[in-house]
């Protein structure tokens, strides 16, 4: 895990979320960032912890890619 971690530290990864009606609109970005944590070996949920994003959102953007 300490790999992984560092792997974080190092990317200094942000949410940011734009408000239209009730929808978080998250950038391209992020997205991006999220499929390449999973390739890197982090599971959804994990990711979900790291970035405050809901689960169903992650499992979502993964499924969409991949």
């Amino acid at each position: 895990m300490g790999k992984q971690k560092n792997f974080l530290e190092s990317k200094h990864i942000t949410v940011k979320f734009v408000y239209e009606g009730s929808w978080h609109k998250y950038p391209i970005e992020l997205k991006e960032n999220v499929i390449e944590l999973y390739l890197k070996g982090f599971k959804m949920r994990e990711i979900s912890r790291i970035l405050k994003i809901p689960f169903s959102t992650i499992r979502r953007w993964i499924h969409e890619k991949l």
